[in-house]
């Protein structure tokens, strides 16, 4: 039995690539450390233990000889059920990183009533422009129509009406343009 100290926003999946050098090690940690589970985001300093033999020698070899500890948890843009019609995607993104485009979110239903609201603070600009997206298959993405829209900058949020949309993901485009300041900070879509 192996024992690893974990780092700062490592998930299970970073700690099976390192032990295991597949995620294929997930059902192993799992199972070995009572209360972590698939979804479990770790701190830095917790003790888990590792049974079971390496799976891919080859990449546990590479992240040790490279010091590689990899910690993937903490990314902002995982959506997150808060209930059964509802989705939460956090991003914490900060304008004055330039365009963007976030992950599609996949959506549980192909025929799409929703309403989606975008949160932010802080912008100093009254040319942000977001617009969201479609997609049947998670990599080719369009305009939804009419979903451009310019921030308004003295307010804290957009709200979209969708209605009949068939679609099985949705994502979100930032276009900054002049801002220099602000942050986008969750979408809640409730379908």
């Amino acid at each position: 039995m192996y024992k690893i100290t974990t780092y700062n926003n490592q998930s299970v999946f970073d700690i099976a690539l390192k032990v295991y050098g597949s995620i294929e090690g997930v059902f192993d940690l799992v199972k070995n450390n009572p209360g972590l589970r698939f979804d479990s985001l770790l701190g830095s300093g917790s003790i888990l233990q590792a049974p079971g033999a390496v799976i891919k020698q080859e990449v546990v070899d590479y992240y040790a000889k490279n010091k590689i500890n990899p910690a993937t948890g903490n990314l902002p843009n995982l959506p997150a059920y808060i209930d059964e019609d509802m989705l939460k995607q956090i991003l914490n993104y900060n304008l004055s990183g330039g365009d963007h485009v976030f992950p599609g979110i996949e959506l549980k239903n192909l025929n799409l009533n929703a309403s989606i609201q975008l949160n932010y603070t802080g912008i100093n600009s009254a040319d942000v422009q977001v617009k969201l997206e479609m997609s049947l298959d998670g990599v080719n993405f369009d305009e939804i129509p009419t979903s451009l829209v310019t921030l308004d900058n003295t307010k804290d949020s957009h709200t979209w009406i969708i209605l009949g949309l068939i679609t099985n993901y949705i994502r979100l485009k930032v276009i900054v343009n002049t801002a220099t300041a602000g942050t986008l900070d969750e979408m809640l879509i409730k379908l």
